[in-house]
């Protein structure tokens, strides 16, 4: 009996050491696979202190960025709601220096209205004066600002000094001897003189531009501005004044000498004829 107790606990303790041994086998291949596994997944790098501020700037950066674009645009958007404003228009254009033109012909000239914005009158001012002198009427154009709601439109004319008809068809005489069409036939406005008798337009603008340098009130005084040449004057003008006088003159003396006509017709009571080609004396009718 007791032989056999003995037999069965080295038995056991064979069977025991078996299973310890395959446990341990188990356990070291497990332990191998899992070495492998670790060997093939690589560890996660550690971040430097270096990267990580680099991040962090560039993170900044890029907020830095996107509030500079939201300040840009909000601005943008002002600038746009205050330019399409009608704070930003002017409220009234003054036109100075027009006498034959209307302060509506002057405007439509230039192209300039109400509803321009001020920034564009600013900024092609020399396209609007450009435009208005292509007008024949305008010889110089000065655009001016009093405040944001007043622009003043300047001007010098090309003034009208007489009337001609020519091929049944009246024109204005302008002072550099160009010529428009009149509105109607036999329309005189502003007491123009009608040009007569004169045998070219070259010789009307030599006579136009000396007209032009007397006063206005001393233009508006002449009705007729007759070309007249003879043997001793070939440049001989004869001019009908509306007091009922005549005056003779050289064509190139008209600015010199007529501006003394309103001073010898005040020493004189009677009507006649003024000479102005050599020296100056009256003859009565």
């Amino acid at each position: 009996m007791n032989e056999k107790n003995k037999n069965d606990e080295s038995k056991h303790q064979e069977d025991k050491l078996q299973d310890q041994k395959m446990w341990n086998r188990i356990n070291k291949l497990f332990s191998r696979s899992l070495g492998q596994s670790a060997k093939r997944a690589p560890k996660p790098k550690a971040i430097s202190k270096s990267q990580s501020f680099r991040i962090l700037n560039r993170f900044n950066a890029m907020e830095r960025n996107s509030i500079h674009m939201i300040v840009i645009l909000s601005i943008i958007s002002l600038l746009l709601i205050l330019l399409l404003s009608p704070l930003m228009r002017f409220q009234k254009v003054e036109i100075t220096g027009n006498h034959d033109l209307t302060k509506a012909e002057v405007l439509s000239a230039s192209g300039i209205n109400k509803k321009i914005p001020a920034w564009q009158l600013l900024s092609e001012q020399h396209y609007f004066i450009q435009r208005a002198e292509k007008n024949s009427q305008i010889k110089k154009v000065k655009i001016s600002y009093l405040n944001m709601q007043v622009a003043q439109i300047k001007i010098e004319e090309n003034s009208k000094v007489g009337l001609v008809t020519k091929k049944d068809k009246n024109y204005y005489i302008l002072a550099d001897g160009k010529f428009i069409p009149a509105q109607s036939v036999g329309e005189k406005p502003q007491r123009l003189p009608n040009y007569e008798k004169f045998p070219n337009d070259k010789t009307i603008k030599r006579v136009a531009m000396q007209f032009n340098g007397i006063s206005k009130a001393l233009q508006n005084s002449v009705s007729e501005v007759i070309w007249s040449p003879d043997h001793e004057d070939d440049e001989k003008v004869i001019l009908i004044m509306d007091d009922g006088n005549k005056v003779l003159i050289k064509a190139s003396d008209i600015k010199n000498k007529l501006k003394y006509y309103p001073g010898m017709v005040a020493q004189i009571d009677k009507n006649g004829t003024f000479n102005f080609q050599v020296g100056t004396y009256f003859q009565q009718y």
